[in-house]
């Protein structure tokens, strides 16, 4: 006839469960090493109306067990600071979908980070990354990739002017990929990748004292 209609459902049984974890602490003389650690454990359960070739909608769950582990170990010496982290990712999605098949997908990071204040004002700090995704149905999300950002500044003016100059994925290979299967256990993926730039800037303090005090 042309008419097209629609129908409202009401549907319930999202919910999610989470536990985590952190502790910090430190050591070393006048405790230069400093190790922090945090874990994560959820699970979503997502419910949705899907149509399999059926005049009523049939309810489709689906499950996301998610655990993460972050650890981080940090030395410093004077007012140079230099940073291990590493940081993985294992989700797990099931569905009774059909043609749905259950499916695991990993995600690593490991980076190393440098904070160095050199003579006369001038400092450094730069970070180095490995991203690693493995696990996943398309190919293309499969992939290693190195990134490098760096920045070089100079104190001026005892203290209160500095110049910057930041290097961001120096080696143009950064891909932030975000996956996930929502309730209708369909896949969406979102990339949200800034270019590589060089940017500079200056950053001014301001000291004024109250007149009274």
């Amino acid at each position: 006839t042309g008419v097209k209609t629609g129908k409202m459902y009401n549907i319930n049984g999202n919910y999610m469960l989470g536990l985590s974890q952190y502790f910090s602490f430190g050591f070393g003389t006048i405790e230069q090493f400093n190790f922090g650690n945090t874990t994560t454990l959820d699970y979503r359960h997502s419910v949705d109306f899907i149509s399999e070739n059926t005049v009523t909608p049939v309810k489709n769950k689906v499950g996301n067990l998610l655990f993460s582990e972050n650890l981080e170990l940090s030395y410093k010496f004077g007012s140079n600071k230099i940073t291990l982290n590493g940081e993985g990712r294992l989700s797990h999605f099931t569905s009774r979908q059909i043609n749905f098949k259950d499916f695991t997908a990993c995600d690593f990071r490991y980076c190393i980070r440098g904070d160095f204040s050199l003579p006369i004002g001038f400092g450094i700090s730069t970070d180095f990354s490995v991203y690693t995704r493995r696990g996943y149905s398309d190919s293309l999300l499969n992939k290693t990739n190195f990134v490098w950002n760096a920045r070089a500044s100079y104190t001026m003016l005892k203290g209160q002017l500095t110049l910057m100059i930041d290097g961001f994925d120096i080696l143009h290979n950064l891909s932030n990929v975000f996956y996930n299967v929502n309730a209708q256990a369909r896949t969406e993926t979102y990339t949200n990748v800034l270019p590589r730039y060089v940017m500079f800037h200056a950053q001014w303090k301001f000291h004024k004292a109250p007149k009274k005090k």
